[in-house]
């Protein structure tokens, strides 16, 4: 399959594909073309930081999820950004982001479970709380 190194939606389709099939290092090559086309565009780097995050390079991921973000605030973009800043130690950014996906969109799934979490979450005192699941739909509790 040949890609025309000017065809910003094959680039980022091909990178897509490519992760989907698990060669990272070739849709990392995809996504970072497509970035170059358009580097202020939604698409290319929320992909680009799917694929980093997914790779537990978050630096990274956050990078390109900000980027994604600043193009167009999306739910999904807005969620993964949160996880990131979460793995990374960082839990205000990481509710932040959280809250405004949320806010962006109540109906948007993910979105229902990090309502509360069992992330544990330091205040400025030190002490950990602990948010609670709930199922999206039962508004039963789930342990993860």
């Amino acid at each position: 399959l040949e890609i025309k190194p000017d065809h910003y939606e094959g680039l980022v389709f091909s990178g897509v594909i490519h992760h989907e099939h698990g060669d990272d290092r070739r849709a990392e090559k995809f996504l970072k073309q497509a970035v170059a086309l358009y580097s202020e565009a939604f698409l290319p780097n929320f992909s680009l930081g799917a694929v980093y995050a997914g790779s537990g390079e978050l630096s990274r991921a956050v990078l390109f999820l900000e980027r994604a973000v600043a193009a167009d605030a999306l739910p999904q973009a807005l969620f993964l950004l949160g996880r990131c800043y979460y793995d990374m130690g960082k839990p205000s950014r990481s509710i932040h982001s959280l809250r405004e996906a949320v806010r962006r969109d109540p109906a948007f799934e993910e979105a229902h479970l990090i309502t509360c979490s069992d992330w544990p979450i330091w205040t400025g005192a030190g002490t950990a709380r602990r948010w609670r699941v709930f199922a999206p739909r039962s508004g039963s509790i789930r342990r993860r």
